[in-house]
């Protein structure tokens, strides 16, 4: 007798229940040991505290650049533009250009 379409998928499901089961244990059995391994502390002869086992010693990350478009440096005279404001080129007023000069509409 051939077992049927849902005992299939209920023994898949059961096998597949106990894989993860096991696997779960495994990583969870690493997991204590190597947290039991950093947890003895000694005190050394010089009397600074340390771990039983060789330290590690960990470098800073590399530095990475900053991502995004990269801003141009500007000059002193571009600097020193920036605070200038436009003026008409036929009256030197700054409230217009020298398209809607009213001297030039007028005259």
């Amino acid at each position: 007798m051939r077992p049927s379409a849902g005992t299939k998928s209920k023994l898949g499901k059961v096998a597949g229940f106990e894989l993860l089961e096991n696997s779960f244990d495994d990583i969870r059995g690493k997991l204590t040991r190597l947290l039991s391994s950093r947890a003895r502390v000694e005190e050394e002869p010089n009397g600074e505290v340390g771990t039983s086992s060789s330290q590690v010693r960990m470098k800073d990350p590399h530095r990475v650049k900053a991502k995004g478009r990269a801003r141009r440096v500007k000059g002193q005279k571009e600097k020193a533009a920036e605070g200038h404001k436009r003026r008409c080129s036929e009256c030197r007023k700054t409230d217009h250009d020298r398209r809607s000069c009213p001297k030039l509409v007028s005259g």
